[in-house]
């Protein structure tokens, strides 16, 4: 399975992904480092390994979906310490 960002407007892939998780965090940088309105060009799809397509969001609502994201894991969880930078992930 692999992830595909989008520019509806030019037609052009922004990147493919392996995961949907990196996929939403670019989709957040790219909108914050423009408007809000540019999300309204990205697109997000998704090919599983069987070759189906779908689309996972696309425009405000993908924008939306990612900020939710990226948000959700910048929340230290429970059995974080308080010190932990909150962005590390555990590679284990």
């Amino acid at each position: 399975m692999f992830y595909e960002l989008w520019d509806l407007e030019s037609g052009n892939m922004i990147g493919d992904y392996d995961t949907e998780a990196e996929a939403l965090v670019v989709v957040r940088d790219i909108v914050d480092a423009n408007t809000p309105s540019f999300a309204d060009l990205l697109s997000l799809g998704c090919t599983a390994d069987d070759g189906s397509f779908r689309i996972v969001a696309q425009g405000r609502p993908l924008a939306v979906l990612a900020d939710r994201f990226v948000k959700q894991q910048l929340q230290p969880s429970a059995d974080t310490p308080a010190t932990a930078n909150p962005r590390a992930r555990r590679l284990a």
